[in-house]
């Protein structure tokens, strides 16, 4: 992987240390050829050449969940390999630019004291599989969630519902179950959405799905007047299927 101090540096001193041109690549087939042309903001441009694909493939990836995606960045500057969901991606079909900020999302291994000091002792770290990685290895606290869904603010509630969906615990799966299935037929569309997509991520990260509630729950929303909720049914639903034996 590349290392990180590299990445940081040229974020933080574009002209001191620049931005690598990137391949992306499919094990050693290259399939698009990314040059950079400038900064925006913390995003690093760049100008999109198709070599082992074409537009509508890269499309259709784009369009996925980037887990779920095969590719790696492969850097100009000494070949380290980057997970393709590592970073936050943008892209413009009219300009063909793309633009990327460095997430260190979905890690496949865990990052946190507990992982370190094991290493200190040789015990290797859980990895798990790249579709099933988190977005973080964040923990929540149930108390600090409880404080926000009691909030009348409906960003403090979309907040805690993500947190919910993205973080749970393996001993939080009952509780984050009925918080999500209890918001996802809430009055606003935002918290539908955002209660639903927290179901199909424990089914996805944790193997964990109520099936009888969440189907009836998404029967319910695949027919919702919002097409936001709509599609996060369908994805969720998906997601049940693949990774909770639904």
């Amino acid at each position: 992987m590349l290392e990180l101090p590299l990445l940081i540096w040229s974020m933080l001193f574009p002209k001191l240390h620049p931005a690598p041109d990137w391949m992306i690549c499919h094990d050693q087939q290259p399939l698009v050829r990314l040059s950079h042309i400038g900064r925006h903001e913390s995003y690093s441009h760049y100008v999109v050449g198709f070599v082992g694909i074409g537009v509508d493939e890269w499309e259709s990836a784009y369009k996925r969940d980037p887990r779920d995606v095969p590719w790696e960045f492969v850097s100009s500057i000494d070949g380290h390999r980057v997970p393709y969901s590592t970073f936050d991606i943008g892209w413009s079909a009219e300009r063909k630019e793309m633009w990327l900020k460095w997430g260190g999302c979905f890690s496949r291994v865990p990052d946190d004291w507990w992982t370190r000091l094991k290493a200190c002792f040789g015990i290797p770290p859980e990895v798990v599989p790249q579709a099933r990685a988190p977005i973080t290895w964040q923990r929540i606290k149930e108390r600090k969630i409880m404080r926000k869904l009691a909030s009348e603010d409906v960003h403090d509630l979309a907040d805690a519902l993500s947190d919910v969906g993205y973080h749970a615990s393996g001993s939080q799966l009952n509780w984050a179950n009925e918080i999500l299935i209890l918001h996802a037929l809430h009055r606003d569309r935002m918290v539908r959405r955002i209660a639903i997509n927290g179901l199909g991520e424990l089914a996805r990260v944790r193997g964990f799905a109520d099936h009888g509630r969440v189907q009836r729950v998404l029967s319910i929303s695949k027919v919702d007047e919002c097409k936001w909720v709509r599609e996060a049914a369908e994805t969720a639903g998906e997601e049940i299927r693949r990774f909770a034996n639904g």
